[in-house]
């Protein structure tokens, strides 16, 4: 517990500080606040973008540092992923998974209708396969049970008899920053194959885990892996829109940097859910990426920046440092580890860059960030925990202790830093 807290303040601090507050800051402490915190650098950002000094606040890691006299109120809770993506076990939108034969969108539960996904495998994975690298169609709907399959239709996609929940399930959502194709996150499949993993990287202790766990774990990891893969697109999405709109060069560096970072992130989770998966696992295509649409005003720049960074990533950093906090198996704390602190300069680096644009754009990107805020704090508030059971061990949380984390998130981080930024 107090180590996530400890995160959590070391977080407040350097989102408030990237939002453009100089100096020490200090956040009204709540009832589980750890006595006498220490540590934590100031130093500061001045709007517009300038070079941070002093963000490496003691506390920065998930290790458990305490922050300089930061807050954070509220209790502890594993939490899991951001901007009401709820993580392990989830699913994104993979490619051609669009249904079939006419079964139509409705608002329930849907049994034993055909939904089809991404060819070009051959053969089509089996149905204990797919639960793994299908956990959701391309309407966001979550993939219940698998009955039978697999056929192929007329576009060689992979086609399976299955029970799917109502569009927009929660589980079906987005870790770090998405690759939107209009508002829908996209994702490759994840395919039997040579690995993304790091040869020679440390693997999870695997022994003494059911059959049903394993298959979980590969699942939520593979999942996770995939959005993480996808977040490279999207920061190099994000470099040319810097580029377009004579953004400084530090923060066009810092998003080539943070692609790279997603690269790793990426390796990380498949390497884990190859493990747990016990065959290799890996990205397909991503047929979003060849079809890019990048911001066109700088508003839309901003307002995109709030949305998958100032919110999006600030909660994903909060979310791996408390699934770090959790987990005991050696491997993957290491991975949380490594992917709370990147995640963390992710989001610096969204605050800085809406700081930025509000100083060259002026009110009117300033309001576009505000409803953007709004919008994007309105959906976390309304999401509903999505029903994945904990794997504490293996650095997965519950449903209910996700939202936990990201209702903290918006109250503790992200609402102060707004106030900051926008007045």
């Amino acid at each position: 517990m107090e180590r996530t807290l400890a995160f959590r303040r070391a977080v407040a601090r350097r989102m408030l500080i990237a939002a453009g507050v100089v100096g020490s800051v200090a956040i009204g402490c709540g009832d589980d606040s750890p006595a006498g915190g220490s540590g934590g650098g100031t130093g500061g950002a001045g709007n517009g973008g300038e070079s941070q000094g002093g963000n490496n606040v003691g506390g920065d890691s998930a290790g458990g540092e305490n922050a300089g006299g930061d807050s954070a109120g509220g209790e502890n809770a594993g939490g899991n992923n951001v901007g009401g993506d709820n993580a392990g076990g989830n699913g994104g939108a993979p490619e051609g998974g669009n249904a079939q034969g006419g079964d139509g969108q409705g608002g329930g539960i849907q049994n034993g209708v055909e939904r089809c996904f991404q060819g070009g495998i051959v053969p089509c994975p089996t149905l204990a396969e797919a639960e793994i690298m299908y956990p959701c169609t391309n309407d966001l709907e979550l993939v219940l049970d698998w009955i039978s399959g697999p056929t192929t239709n007329k576009n060689m996609e992979c086609c399976y008899q299955v029970d799917v929940s109502a569009p927009g399930n929660p589980e079906c959502a987005v870790i770090g920053r998405p690759l939107l194709f209009g508002d829908v996150p996209q994702r490759a499949d994840v395919r039997p194959g040579k690995s993304w993993g790091v040869a020679g990287r440390q693997t999870p202790d695997v022994s003494g885990l059911a059959a049903t766990d394993r298959a979980e774990l590969a699942r939520a990891w593979a999942d996770d892996a995939a959005y993480e893969h996808a977040s490279v697109a999207s920061f190099s999405k994000f470099s040319l829109e810097l580029i377009a709109f004579a953004a400084p060069a530090h923060l066009i560096a810092a998003a080539h940097e943070a692609a790279l970072d997603e690269i790793r992130h990426a390796s990380l989770g498949f390497a884990l859910a190859s493990a747990y998966a016990g065959q290799p696992l890996s990205p397909g295509e991503l047929s979003a990426a060849r079809t890019i649409e990048c911001a066109s005003t700088l508003e839309a720049l901003a307002a995109a920046a709030v949305r998958e960074g100032c919110v999006g990533e600030t909660l994903a950093a909060l979310v791996a440092g408390a699934q770090g906090a959790v987990a005991t198996d050696t491997a993957v704390r290491a991975a949380l580890g490594s992917i709370s602190d990147d995640e963390t300069r992710h989001a610096e680096l969204a605050w800085r860059t809406v700081a930025w644009a509000i100083e060259v754009g002026g009110a009117s990107v300033k309001e576009a960030a505000r409803a953007a805020f709004d919008g994007a704090i309105l959906a976390i508030e309304n999401a509903t925990p999505s029903a994945e059971r904990a794997h504490h061990a293996h650095g997965r949380l519950s449903g209910e202790e996700a939202q936990a984390e990201r209702l903290r998130g918006i109250r503790e981080v992200v609402l102060p830093a707004m106030y900051a930024l926008l007045g």
